[in-house]
């Protein structure tokens, strides 16, 4: 179903808020695989090891190797449970971990 066939206001405060949302789902998919796919690119090596996300931590994102390493294993997971169309469960879950993990709340 095309997204026109489902009208409301999005001008008043409630309309804003749904388009908000809609526009902060739409993110997620198209963001979210950038950005570990970024990730991916600085890793040096497999990532099995902490050694392996050293340029992350040169660059001033992560205080350290196994931060780094934890974070692109959370953020990948998550990114793969919400851009791949396969069956995911606890995703309300999974979603919470993520944030909790790096902060977020």
């Amino acid at each position: 179903m095309p997204a026109n066939d489902i009208n409301f206001d999005r001008e008043n405060q409630f309309g804003q808020e749904i388009k908000a949302y809609l526009k902060a789902l739409r993110k997620v998919n198209q963001d979210g695989p950038n950005i570990v796919q970024a990730i991916i690119y600085m890793v040096d090596g497999d990532g099995s090891d902490p050694t392996h996300f050293a340029k992350l931590v040169g660059k001033g994102i992560y205080p350290s190797n196994k931060d780094a390493q934890a974070s692109y294993h959370e953020l990948a997971s998550i990114n793969a449970q919400l851009t791949q169309d396969t069956s995911h469960t606890k995703i309300d879950a999974a979603i919470k971990q993520v944030c909790s993990k790096h902060g977020v709340i």
